[in-house]
């Protein structure tokens, strides 16, 4: 039987084939994805203390390594927290991915920021 992958998992693997060796974040509602982080011994996950926090510490990194590096934020306010150091990435070229999450579409009832955020910065 073939062996079953969670979204954590599955989003671990993709990082690491992508070359991102850094993660930073805040555990919260994505805990699936921080799982799977802990099970790769090759991408180190560091826990920060709020989102802009991680997406600034992901732009350095990136910016000092050349590397790929990634933060992990909760969808919403963790999201629009994050956007400060992610525009600042995208302003500089810095290597940087920023992986949030997206809440049920009845929880939103319409008002996806999260979704026009990403359309936005996306933009070249």
């Amino acid at each position: 039987a073939e062996a079953k992958l969670t979204g954590g998992e599955a989003l671990t693997q993709a990082l690491a084939r992508a070359g991102v060796d850094f993660v930073f974040g805040i555990p919260g509602g994505q805990y699936e994805a921080v799982d799977g982080l802990y099970g790769e011994a090759a991408i180190s996950y560091v826990a920060t203390r709020h989102e802009q926090a991680a997406s600034y510490m992901a732009d350095g990194y990136a910016r000092v390594s050349g590397r790929v590096a990634a933060a992990l934020v909760v969808p919403g306010p963790g999201l629009c927290n994050a956007a400060s150091g992610l525009l600042t990435a995208t302003a500089t070229s810095s290597p940087m991915l920023v992986v949030t999450g997206t809440r049920p579409a009845s929880a939103t009832a319409g008002r996806n920021l999260s979704n026009e955020l990403a359309k936005w910065v996306a933009r070249p």
